[in-house]
């Protein structure tokens, strides 16, 4: 099918030997909706663009019949790759149409505009053209078959060039109790064979992580049906995400599979406990992660099957074996908005997994510690290998996947993890803990740090000043058997967190001192309900007035920065767990420069146990007494009057108990 002079125009560029020259701009098409819909007849191009169009048939047809004097326009952008960025691989094109209906009686809007979704174009001269989700043209959609080839490709180049990928694996890893064997049972059944036997030898395993939903997964292995799954698992009784998953892992021709609801006896707390501790060797030591990032549940599946490209031919001056161009949707969901990334759980997959594969509706994305790509080639970008350095905080998208910590130190790494896994759901609000056991152990073992539910032994102090970032809203605290203690992050649900400050550019005295922590879980640590959790510090209460130069930051009700004047002469008890001063640079003046001395107090109100004491905020409180009107010749005579004082001054005698 010929294309129209217009389609010939817009795509001209692609077929030259010129790089495109990065930017954006507008290219007149059709003069109305009719001359589109006409032309889409013998143009395949005009007709890909009016099947895109975001649209009513019936408004269509309407504005056709109208005669629409509204003109249809292209909008392009070209981009051009750039090393260290995440941009298009190369030289590529993007279009959007765009029709006007200024002037017509359609759905009582004026002025209206509709547009399509961006489209991706490229051509036959490019490398990433040859794939199969470019060059699979005449058949309804592309199979997995086809498309396991870019998948191998992506392992062997892993496997082979990728040391840092390679290196993560522990030999000595916790074996899951159970694992799915894909190959053995039967050409329509799985079953499950103990993991210890079965990856005794450090055979490859794939895991998968999926959206369990709001329901509960049936065919999830029971006390009842663990026994009956030994023996065989029929895989058409399985929702169709399990079903989509085992069908990748045969087709990477891999033995084994790890999913959650199947590996993990559900009504087993005890089991439960177990296998979720282990999560963080299960994810980092496994061959890849299959990922079904576009299902709201179990029922999803993978996105296995995907429509084909259209191809289009445009002649050509420059040469006749460069007149094919692909056309396909711009992936229409970001990684990073899709309904598995918002699952607490499936952050520490992120963080822990060597090799992920993101499945979407439309295509596949590969990440791994060095490469993030998409399955057209064009999104493409280089990571960093430090995997400690990671900052998830854009989550899984392409751009942002890999994005560096920027020199800050293992608490501010943490602190962004927090962060990030706050702003997700979970479908078990007790899972509130153990969705972030993985992350606590590799912590742990990086840091050599203690975990203190959420918080870290060392610079206790400083992590217990964190504050809520939910303005203007009411936050609940988190309320479940065994609760968790009034002190952590954890205690508090639906709301997001702002991180303390670790940075090296402060001076801290203690006001407090922690002499004890005492905290002890039902079972498992880690992944079972806490029996309690307590902090014991030497420390003075005090009863305080606030004033104009106190910040105030409730936990609850809400958990809002309070303006000063909102607080001024309120009274409430407070516990200083230290003060800070900026570390004044060499060239400080009192003539211009203002430095300020903070105090961070936690907020209590005590139990009806004598010390014991529960907190409900954090107060900020900063005097400044290094300004012009300061009789003080320089900060060396400063340091010596008033910090060396407070320094001096002693916690007090009395031992409180934090709840």
């Amino acid at each position: 099918m010929p294309t129209c002079k217009y389609c010939s125009y817009i795509t001209s560029p692609l077929l030259g030997d010129d790089h495109l020259e990065p930017g954006t701009g507008t290219s007149k098409h059709h003069e109305s909706i009719s001359a589109l819909i006409e032309s889409s007849q013998h143009c395949q191009s005009c007709s890909f663009f009016l099947n895109q169009l975001v649209l009513d048939i019936d408004e269509i047809k309407e504005a056709a019949e109208f005669g629409s004097p509204s003109p249809v326009s292209i909008e392009t952008i070209v981009h051009r790759h750039a090393r260290g960025r995440s941009l298009l691989a190369e030289d590529s094109l993007d279009f959007r149409i765009k029709v006007s209906s200024e002037g017509l009686p359609l759905s009582g809007e004026a002025g209206k505009v509709w547009h399509s979704d961006w489209l991706e174009y490229c051509t036959n001269k490019y490398p990433y053209a040859s794939r199969p989700i470019w060059s699979s043209q005449n058949v309804t959609s592309l199979p997995l078959t086809q498309r396991c080839s870019v998948i191998k490709k992506w392992i062997k180049q892993c496997e082979d060039t990728h040391a840092h990928c390679n290196s993560e694996r522990d030999n000595d890893f916790q074996r899951p109790a159970r694992i799915i064997d894909v190959k053995t049972s039967g050409i329509h059944t799985v079953k499950l064979v103990p993991g210890h036997i079965a990856l005794a030898d450090n055979a490859p395993y794939i895991a998968l992580s999926h959206c369990w939903g709001d329901k509960q997964i049936p065919q999830s292995t029971t006390t009842k049906s663990v026994l009956e799954y030994y023996d065989s698992i029929t895989t058409s009784s399985l929702p169709r995400t399990f079903q989509d998953a085992i069908s990748i892992v045969q087709h990477l021709n891999v033995q084994y599979l790890w999913i959650d609801s199947l590996c993990i006896i559900q009504d087993d707390a005890a089991d439960w406990e177990k296998e979720s501790a282990k999560m963080a060797d299960i994810f980092r030591n496994a061959y890849a992660i299959v990922a079904a990032a576009a299902g709201h549940d179990s029922s999803g599946g993978c996105g296995v099957k995907i429509k084909p490209t259209v191809c289009i031919r445009i002649p050509s001056a420059v040469d006749p074996h460069h007149r094919k161009v692909f056309i396909r949707r711009r992936m229409n969901q970001q990684l990073k908005h899709s309904p598995l990334n918002a699952r607490a759980w499936v952050l520490q997959e992120l963080v822990l997994a060597r090799r992920i594969l993101h499945f979407m509706n439309d295509q596949i994305f590969w990440q791994c510690h060095e490469l993030v790509e998409s399955e057209n080639g064009i999104r493409t970008s280089y990571p960093p290998v430090d995997a400690r350095n990671r900052s998830l905080a854009m989550a899984v998208s392409p751009e942002y996947v890999f994005a560096t910590a920027h020199g800050c130190g293992e608490p501010n790494l943490w602190w962004r993890w927090v962060v990030n896994f706050s702003r997700r759901s979970l479908s078990r609000r007790s899972d509130r803990l153990p969705a972030m056991a993985g992350l606590t152990k590799l912590y742990e073992k990086d840091s050599s740090d203690r975990p203190v539910i959420g918080l870290w032994k060392k610079d206790l102090l400083v992590h217990l000043t964190w504050t809520t970032t939910a303005l203007w809203r009411e936050i609940k605290p988190y309320r479940h058997p065994g609760a968790i203690p009034s002190w952590t992050w954890a205690s508090l649900e639906d709301c997001s967190f702002a991180t303390p400050d670790f940075s090296n550019s402060r001076k801290i005295a203690p006001r407090s001192e922690i002499i004890g922590i005492d905290i002890e879980y039902s079972g498992q640590p880690l992944t079972s309900p806490l029996n309690h959790g307590k902090i014991f510090l030497r420390c003075k209460v005090e009863e305080r007035k606030l004033t104009s130069g106190d910040e105030l930051h409730p936990d609850t009700r809400p958990g809002r920065l309070y303006q000063r004047n909102e607080i001024k002469d309120t009274t409430v008890h407070i516990i200083t767990l230290f003060v800070w001063h900026p570390i004044v640079p060499q060239n400080w003046s009192a003539e211009t420069d203002i430095v300020s001395i903070n105090y961070e107090s936690l907020v209590v109100e005590a139990t009806a146990r004598g010390s014991e004491y529960r907190r409900v905020g954090l107060l900020q409180h900063r005097e400044r007494p290094m300004t012009p009107e300061v009789a003080l010749d320089s900060w060396d005579g400063y340091m010596k009057e008033t910090w060396g004082k407070l320094q001096e001054d002693d916690f007090g005698d009395r031992i409180i108990c934090l709840v």
